[in-house]
């Protein structure tokens, strides 16, 4: 009975920690509105564009960083600098996320950032430091955001 037990507990943890998949009308809708921020800022190239939507890079510069907020209002999270709507945040986590260990790890990581990015008085800088705390936070929790649908183009 016990080891019924610690399997089934192996199982759900192995379960919940999987990657999760973005349908693909999401996937599309929010690489259609990343497009539309790239073409504000010019000086992003194609590879830094790549790293920044796959989350390989987190902004350093100072259009990588307003390109983020562009994309920020664009999905209605950004109300202003130390503003983040955190009610948006969580309606668009369970969008992406249907295993409900990775939703309530979704919606704690941006409960965190949201509160550490508040103190941030900076347009740009708010969106940032939420990124880069949700970055960091989720790699300490060992949790991996929602990816792209394979048949959307990045």
């Amino acid at each position: 009975m016990k080891a019924l037990l610690v399997f089934a507990v192996l199982v759900a943890t192995s379960y919940a920690a999987e990657q999760e998949v973005l349908s693909l009308e999401y996937s599309k809708a929010v690489l259609g509105e990343l497009r539309k921020c790239k073409a504000q800022f010019p000086s992003i190239t194609e590879e830094d564009y790549r790293s920044l939507i796959t989350d390989k890079k987190l902004p350093t510069t100072r259009d990588q960083e307003c390109f983020a907020k562009c994309y920020a209002t664009e999905r209605g999270y950004y109300k202003g600098p130390g503003n983040l709507d955190l009610v948006k945040l969580k309606t668009n986590n369970a969008e992406k996320y249907k295993i409900p260990e990775n939703l309530r790890t979704a919606n704690e990581i941006d409960d965190v950032c949201v509160k550490k990015a508040k103190s941030v008085t900076d347009d740009c800088k708010t969106v940032t430091t939420f990124y880069v705390c949700r970055a960091t936070t989720a790699r300490e929790k060992g949790f991996k955001f929602a990816k792209y649908h394979p048949d959307a183009t990045v």
